[in-house]
């Protein structure tokens, strides 16, 4: 690729110090891409003409300053044989021996420190974005290499990546969203630092599978696993937590976030949930249910505790001992809880406030898939 760079020296007036001399910086040009530092040298401000020093001292200076030119242009040349993107950052960078992370892993490891620095992110979205960085990974790996340079990456590459999430990886369409959305920020975020001139995926399309049935418990398939009384303490336990989830909307998360005395409030002689949802900070309000009243008072000292993967385990046990063939996770019970509350006729409003969603069009997209029971109780309530 042609770059076009110029290398010229200027007089500073503006910071002249007391003895009437003022400090000579270098501007390097590239393709419009400007950047200034300062040569350390100071001169008299009457000596400097033209890009010149006159006067006494004037050829060690003019050696020095041609010197620095021909160094900074042998730095670009360097450059142009082992880069596709040049900046007039990387060019400064390059003369003063700065390191320039050239490569795509390297520019993700300085992403996510710089997010760790913010204090206002919370420790999940951290893991993410550790998971979608050991995907990347994974896919360099996959094609053979370690590493790509931060400008080999296109949409060509980025389809590839997708490609990859989607038919090796086999995973949905949020989560491949996400993943290249963190491909796109650590991107965006080589462009903030001047290491590429623009970001090439910024508009990347990234194509919706349709949309497939919610996984969640019916009616009957709730009142048996209620019903169940499991051998194993361990798996009644599971039983117990999923069930307590069916009844408050809770996710993983947020079951472990529950305080009873300072999220359980009553109104109007009713009790209920009141909560901070973990993943968005939006406010959950939860009518305690009979169900999640007894497994409250049931573990009154807490939920039993266990890992999301465990957990994702032992329910598929149990799915198998009561005969659901349901591909059950620590999520499905947050949805079963929003399918049930809708087809029990809750508003749609009041469903979103129960989940903590941002706004009711997710619930809509989400979990307003009304069943059979739903549409009949409907057309019971209308007949009355």
């Amino acid at each position: 690729m042609h770059y076009t760079m110029k290398v010229i020296f200027y007089h500073s007036k503006k910071k002249l110090n007391k003895r009437g001399e003022a400090p000579i910086y270098c501007r390097i040009t590239v393709d419009g891409s400007r950047e200034d530092f300062s040569t350390g040298i100071f001169i008299q401000y009457g000596c400097w003409i033209n890009g010149c020093v006159i006067g006494e001292s004037s050829e060690l200076y003019n050696a020095t300053f041609a010197k620095m030119r021909m160094e900074i242009m042998e730095a670009y040349l360097l450059l142009q044989i082992k880069a596709k993107h040049i900046t007039a950052t990387v060019v400064k960078q390059k003369y003063l021996n700065v390191d320039i992370p050239r490569d795509l892993m390297d520019v993700a490891d300085m992403y996510i420190e710089e997010r760790k620095k913010n204090s206002s992110l919370k420790k999940g979205t951290l893991t993410k974005d550790s998971n979608y960085y050991g995907q990347l990974a994974d896919y360099l790996m996959y094609r053979k290499t370690k590493d790509v340079a931060i400008g080999e990456i296109n949409n060509g590459w980025g389809f590839s990546y997708i490609n990859y999430l989607r038919t090796v990886k086999c995973y949905g369409f949020n989560h491949i969203a996400k993943s290249v959305g963190f491909l796109k920020q650590v991107i965006t975020f080589a462009v903030l630092k001047d290491y590429i001139t623009c970001n090439p995926i910024l508009l990347l399309p990234i194509k919706r599978n349709r949309p497939g049935p919610i996984i969640a418990l019916s009616e009957q398939e709730l009142s048996a696993w209620k019903a169940w009384k499991f051998a194993s303490k361990r798996l009644q336990q599971v039983a117990d937590l999923y069930l307590l989830q069916c009844s408050t909307g809770f996710s993983y998360m947020d079951i472990y976030q529950f305080n009873k005395p300072a999220h359980l409030v009553k109104h109007k002689g009713l009790e209920f949930i009141v909560k901070e949802r973990g993943k968005n900070g939006r406010l959950q309000i939860v009518p305690l249910f009979a169900e999640a009243r007894r497994l409250l008072k049931k573990y009154r000292d807490g939920p039993p505790v266990i890992s999301n993967q465990k957990y994702n385990a032992y329910l598929k046990e149990i799915a198998d001992i009561l005969g659901i063939e349901k591909k059950l996770t620590t999520h499905t019970a947050r949805k079963t809880f929003g399918s049930l509350i809708l087809n029990k006729g809750w508003s749609i409003e009041s469903v979103a406030r129960m989940l903590g969603h941002a706004n009711t069009s997710v619930t809509q997209s989400t979990y307003a898939q009304i069943g059979l029971s739903g549409v009949y109780n409907e057309m019971v309530r209308n007949a009355a």
